[in-house]
């Protein structure tokens, strides 16, 4: 079985960055070839290569499309509440790419105002959000400092 093509990217350029695409879904990605944009359209090209269905990708005629981002935004988001009153959350981070990444994101966000601990997984793309909910929201700073950084 095979995995979706991965191709020399010919002409497509973004300014002097050549402009590759997710295999999966078409996102766009940076890189001289064709690299999964998160770990979900990696595990999806995997549950579809090992059920023998490659030919999906040979046959379709459209990329499929993106997730449309919630009508109410953050406030649609589920938020737990512990036994301490702390609030949590865990997101999906689209875009890691390597250590960085997680470095920036985890300290932009632990240092936005009530945010007592966050923490980001590089190997599920997931980041967990800890915050005192009398002193900020999620649809406060916190989200808005998250959305300068990347794409949550």
């Amino acid at each position: 079985m095979t995995q979706p093509e991965v191709r020399e990217v010919e002409t497509a350029r973004a300014g002097d960055r050549a402009v590759s695409r997710c295999p999966h879904c078409g996102t766009a990605v940076e890189g001289p070839v064709d690299v999964y944009c998160c770990a979900g359209c990696e595990m999806a090209a995997a549950i579809i290569r090992d059920a023998g269905l490659d030919r999906y990708y040979a046959e379709r005629e459209a990329l499929p499309p993106r997730p449309e981002p919630l009508e109410r935004g953050w406030e649609a988001v589920p938020v737990e509440t512990d036994a301490d009153g702390t609030a949590h959350v865990r997101l999906m981070v689209e875009g890691l790419r390597c250590a960085s990444c997680v470095w920036v994101t985890e300290n932009v966000l632990a240092t936005s105002p009530g945010v007592e601990e966050a923490t980001v997984s590089y190997a599920t793309g997931r980041a967990t959000l800890r915050w005192d909910p009398s002193t900020t929201s999620l649809p406060g700073s916190s989200a808005r400092r998250a959305r300068r950084i990347g794409p949550f």
